[in-house]
């Protein structure tokens, strides 16, 4: 499309950026021309070019999600989405209580413990649909208590840790190198108790991989 079949404000656009002499490479200017160069930055600024990108969105805090922790207002987190819940619980197929222990809460770990990956995304409705609703990606989350400073990094757990946590109200388990509080799973497991219980504070990765 030719300049002048244009609107005419790009058209002057076009047209003034003809007429601005094309600027050297730095590395072709002289000695002279970049001294000249730098004292036109220094009293003038940088010249005037696009605007920065905002900043992306900054997620879902933890701490709203903590909010939307009823059965009439359900969320959660999984794997780092944050799901409205609410419709889903009546038809959820672990039953309500599965979900409603973890309300307002991240429940990533103890999803993973029984889901396949991308099963929660297969199960996503429309909002207003009746079933799981993402809500969007968990960001922001109010910073730890304790002040500045980098956060150190993470140690890992021992077993010996693990293993102080071996009774049903405080109950632990590894599976797969990854150790897990299954305190609140107990209750809800499709399995029963007793086969969360027996690995209690133990390494139940050879059990769970069968």
């Amino acid at each position: 499309i030719g300049i002048m079949t244009k609107p005419d404000v790009v058209a002057t656009a076009a047209i003034e950026e003809e007429q601005k002499p094309e600027e050297k490479p730095l590395e072709e200017m002289s000695k002279e021309e970049l001294i000249a160069k730098v004292k036109d930055l220094k009293a003038n600024g940088p010249p005037a070019g696009a605007a920065p990108a905002a900043d992306g969105p900054t997620g879902i805090s933890m701490d709203e999600v903590k909010k939307h922790s009823t059965k009439e207002d359900a969320w959660l987190v999984i794997n780092g989405d944050v799901i409205d819940v609410t419709k889903w619980i009546p038809i959820h197929p672990g039953g309500e209580q599965a979900i409603t222990a973890y309300l307002g809460q991240d429940a990533s770990d103890e999803w993973n413990m029984i889901h396949k990956a991308g099963t929660v995304e297969k199960n996503l409705v429309q909002e207003g649909g009746n079933g799981p609703v993402l809500k969007g990606k968990l960001g922001g989350a109010a910073p730890a208590v304790g002040g500045g400073g980098a956060a150190a990094a993470p140690t890992g757990l021992t077993l010996d840790e693990v293993g102080k946590h071996n009774k049903e109200s405080d109950l632990w388990v590894v599976v797969n190198g990854k150790a897990y509080d299954v305190t609140k799973w107990t209750q809800v497991h499709p399995g029963g108790v007793q086969a969360i219980t027996a690995y209690a504070g133990k390494d139940a990765t050879d059990e769970w991989n069968c």
